[in-house]
């Protein structure tokens, strides 16, 4: 088949084209793997941080009875480590759910019945009859997977864009308290 036959063809869809499939399976395991990385990284971090709570804050304490300006560096460390921990967790959250939804917003594309939390407080009977109005109709079935794949994208995005944070206070957190431990000892010598 040459390259004017191919152009002939017309337009592909995602049920008739292997590529397309192969395509959408390879996205969905990266977007899988991207959110398990994500969460991994929001649990190193949220373990971290606990250490420096309740290891870190009480030995810089007992320096508060040498010098009174070593307040300065444990509230950075303490406030850096909570806001750290706060967006840690806020990556791990789950997204708020209805569990239900109709069948008028699955014939109309608006509607994904391959996520959980669209359907999970749904009884069998009407998930069975959305499911099957999905697969009997290429074009909703194909909504309905780009949806699924653009949903989870962004949910993706919004995880990563929380764990940068996350990350940049803690950074910025531990160079400050250390700038500032440096800075009083330095001071007082």
């Amino acid at each position: 088949m040459g390259k004017k036959d191919l152009q002939n063809l017309g337009p592909q869809s995602i049920t008739s084209s292997k590529a397309a499939q192969t395509q959408l399976k390879t996205s969905l395991r990266n977007h899988i793997d991207l959110s398990a990385i994500a969460d991994n990284k929001a649990n190193i971090m949220l373990s971290i941080n606990a250490i420096v709570i309740t290891v870190g804050l009480p030995l810089m304490a007992e320096r508060l009875a040498d010098n009174g300006n070593y307040i300065y560096p444990m509230l950075v460390l303490g406030l850096s480590s909570m806001i750290s921990m706060a967006y840690a967790t806020l990556s791990t959250r789950p997204i708020k759910t209805h569990g239900t939804t109709t069948l008028e917003t699955v014939k109309q594309g608006k509607s994904n019945l391959f996520f959980f939390g669209n359907f999970y407080k749904m009884n069998i009977d009407e998930y069975e009859v959305g499911m099957k109005e999905v697969v009997e109709k290429n074009d909703l079935l194909e909504s309905s997977i780009t949806r699924d794949l653009f949903f989870l994208g962004k949910s993706l995005g919004v995880k990563f864009d929380q764990l940068r944070i996350c990350y940049n206070i803690f950074m910025v957190g531990m160079t400050l308290t250390v700038l500032l431990f440096v800075l009083i000892s330095f001071m007082n010598h």
